[in-house]
């Protein structure tokens, strides 16, 4: 059955009064049924676990789907870069966007939190190790210090010996201060895009900026003094930027 409206056939609306428009019509064109999700446009491995979180949610597996798809292009990032032709440098990222849209109460945000936890478990590990990279950096700058001190007063009385060619190699065997360790990020809820920017410049792979309400984020990027925004994320759209 064909669905749509000849507009020609409609009557236009008789003005009432001082209404130029005149009263409005009803639209009456049903929209066509959308088609059910195929898990065979998943990875084998994604199949059965998008199912179960699905079953227990009580939800749409597109939710799930979408939201672990989005997960695992994260976390391959630029370590799975693609070039489709065979005789060019033309390089693709599979930096994947994704949305879930449903009326309130579909279940949308316990499906996407659910499917995003092992993002979230790689997070925490991230943390953990940053801390203890932390406390390993602060020990060996103590070690450098205390040392170079004592590696300058060697070299100072063998220059007073006119040895030279020891002294300097003292002093290249006492190393300068280590750098600072960076924390591995996988996933950031709300940032300006400066602070994006330092931890795309401390991330090259990437990372997942999570909204659980889509219109706060769109409202964000429409003010006029955030008007940098909207460019900031369409340059990160393809992922082979550099922020610095």
């Amino acid at each position: 059955m064909d669905d749509s409206v000849n507009l020609r056939d409609v009557e236009p609306p008789k003005k009432q009064g001082n209404n130029e428009w005149g009263n409005p019509v009803e639209i009456s064109v049903k929209l066509k049924s959308v088609l059910g999700f195929n898990f065979n446009l998943l990875p084998d491995a994604f199949k059965p676990w998008v199912s179960d979180i699905a079953h227990r949610m009580q939800c749409p597996p597109d939710y799930v789907a979408v939201s672990g798809m989005v997960e695992l292009s994260t976390i391959v990032g630029k370590k799975g870069l693609i070039n489709p032709k065979a005789k060019d440098d033309w390089t693709v990222c599979p930096n994947l966007n994704g949305l879930n849209i449903g009326r309130p109460s579909a279940m949308k945000t316990p499906a996407a939190n659910e499917a995003l936890k092992p993002l979230q478990r790689l997070e925490i590990k991230a943390k953990e190790a940053y801390i203890q990279a932390l406390a390993d950096n602060e020990t060996q700058e103590f070690i450098n210090k205390e040392g170079r001190v004592l590696a300058e007063k060697q070299a100072k009385a063998l220059i007073k010996d006119k040895k030279f060619a020891a002294a300097k190699q003292v002093l290249l065997e006492n190393p300068e201060q280590p750098d600072k360790p960076t924390r591995t990020r996988y996933l950031v809820n709300d940032a300006t895009v400066e602070k994006l920017g330092e931890l795309l410049n401390e991330n090259s792979n990437g990372l997942m900026l999570y909204r659980d309400e889509i219109s706060g984020f769109l409202k964000t990027i429409d003010r006029e003094d955030r008007s940098n925004d909207r460019a900031f994320y369409l340059e990160c759209f393809n992922g082979l930027g550099r922020y610095l």
